[in-house]
């Protein structure tokens, strides 16, 4: 008698920003239909690298985890096999320890990335998006988004003593320039009664959860005030303040003034307005028109 072996799921991980996504000033997942069309029209790789660390890529391969890049992120599928015939309850082949961590550095490296959002590209520490709480981390600590919940980019930041309670290792083996850290256990924290989301990779028994769990990064894309110039001489035409305005790559925000349409901003033209401390209050998008 022999059971089925086969490769199955055993998460996903999807990073989605609203800038490439929103179409104008709708949000991609507004709809289903709506965001099966934006998802064909964008890769992470226009602005995000993923890599996994050294210690990850040796786990996946000891373990017998395939990394399976998708335009959004990457699947982890691994050899698994049911636990009895016919039971349509899947464990994987090679047993996996629930409190070996994988990780996964995040790298931007488009230069504009900035401007177009809400966070900057290289944080001072870099942002965590984990299923395991570090020790010293506080209340207000943030798990990994599922597919069902919807927090904020800006939640995701951490101290740098947290932050390398999930790293655990030196600091120099970090690269340069990265913006963030994806952290998983397969057995990480109960986190159903954080927000009635379960983040376990695994079940408490080492089978593989069906459906697999699906972990989302939401980055938010910039609005600003949008000033429209003389392309002649560069006399202030019109100004949106203080209403702010989404900058979006698809789609329309329609804007007029003088009783036409206007040409929407881009993130190729933005102006800082700060205080006399430095601190911003107002960040401005310059649209020059004939």
């Amino acid at each position: 008698m022999s059971y089925t072996r086969i490769y199955k799921m055993l998460c996903s991980v999807s990073c989605y920003h609203h800038y490439f996504l929103d179409d104008g000033t709708t949000p991609f997942d507004d709809s289903e239909t709506l965001q099966k069309q934006q998802l064909k029209k964008h890769s992470i790789a226009e602005y995000l690298t993923i890599i996994p660390t050294k210690h990850t890529a040796d786990f996946l391969a000891r373990n017998r985890i395939l990394l399976r890049p998708h335009p959004y992120g990457f699947h982890l599928v691994v050899k698994a096999k049911e636990t009895a015939p016919d039971s349509g309850v899947f464990e994987p082949l090679v047993p996996l320890f629930s409190e070996e961590p994988m990780a996964f550095f995040l790298q931007v490296h488009d230069p504009l990335f900035e401007n177009y959002s809400t966070v900057t590209a290289t944080p001072e520490v870099p942002f965590l998006f984990s299923n395991t709480k570090p020790p010293s981390a506080g209340g207000s600590f943030r798990y990994i988004n599922t597919d069902q919940t919807v927090y904020p980019i800006e939640d995701y930041a951490i101290s740098d003593t947290a932050f390398f309670e999930a790293y655990d290792a030196p600091p120099e083996l970090m690269p340069q320039r990265m913006w963030g850290m994806i952290h998983l256990k397969m057995l990480g924290d109960d986190t159903t009664g954080v927000d009635g989301q379960a983040r376990n990779l695994l079940t408490p028994l080492h089978t593989l959860r069906d459906p697999a769990p699906q972990f989302e990064i939401r980055i938010a894309n910039r609005h600003t005030i949008w000033n429209y110039k003389s392309a002649e001489d560069q006399r202030l035409l019109h100004s949106s303040d203080p209403t702010t305005l989404p900058l979006v790559k698809h789609g329309i925000v329609g804007y007029n003034f003088d009783g036409e349409e206007q040409p929407a901003a881009s993130p190729n033209r933005l102006h800082f307005e700060k205080d006399g401390s430095g601190n911003i209050i107002k960040t401005i998008s310059e649209i020059y028109i004939n």
